[in-house]
C-alpha cells in the first residue's frame, strides 16, 4: 500500500543509501551491520557463549523475537525457521541487501551465544507463506 508506513519508507531509503555506496560491496556491508547489531544486542540481552548448538539456538531464536521476529528453533537441522520478517515488504523488495542484514545478525548473535563463529545462510523457506531458513 501507499504510502509506506514510516518504518518501511526509513528501510527502503537506508537500503537505496547502501546500493549506492558499491552494488559488488552492498551486500557485505549489510551483513556486517547485521553482525555489529547482532554481537550487540546479545550483549544487552546477557547471551553468553558456550550453551552448546540446542542451546545457543534457543537463545538466538528468543533474541530475534524481541526485536520482532517470529522465529523456531530447529536443532535437528541446525537451522532457525523464520515465520515473521520484521523487515516486511522492503525484505521481499531487497532481499540481497534486507536478508544478509538478518544473516549477519543471526550471525552476530550465535558468535556470542555459541561461544565461536561459524557460517550462517539465511534462505527462502519452500512454502506457502514468506518464511525464511538460517541455516547456521
Amino acid at each position: 500500500s501507499y504510502p509506506p508506513r514510516r518504518f518501511d519508507l526509513l528501510a527502503e531509503l537506508l537500503v537505496q543509501v547502501i546500493e549506492q555506496l558499491d552494488i559488488d560491496e552492498a551486500p557485505v556491508i549489510a551483513e556486517e551491520v547485521g553482525f555489529r547489531f547482532g554481537t550487540e544486542l546479545a550483549g544487552t540481552l546477557g547471551l553468553a557463549g558456550g550453551a552448546g548448538a540446542e542451546g545457543a539456538l534457543q537463545a538466538v531464536s528468543g533474541a530475534l523475537e524481541t526485536i520482532g521476529f517470529g522465529v523456531a528453533p530447529e536443532p535437528e537441522d541446525q537451522s532457525l525457521l523464520t515465520s515473521h520478517c520484521p523487515f516486511g515488504r522492503t525484505a521481499t523488495d531487497h532481499p540481497e541487501i534486507v536478508c544478509r542484514i538478518d544473516q549477519g545478525i543471526v550471525r552476530g548473535l550465535m558468535a556470542t551465544a555459541a561461544g565461536s563463529q561459524g557460517p550462517v545462510v539465511v534462505s527462502p523457506h519452500e512454502g506457502p507463506d514468506d518464511a525464511c531458513v538460517a541455516a547456521v
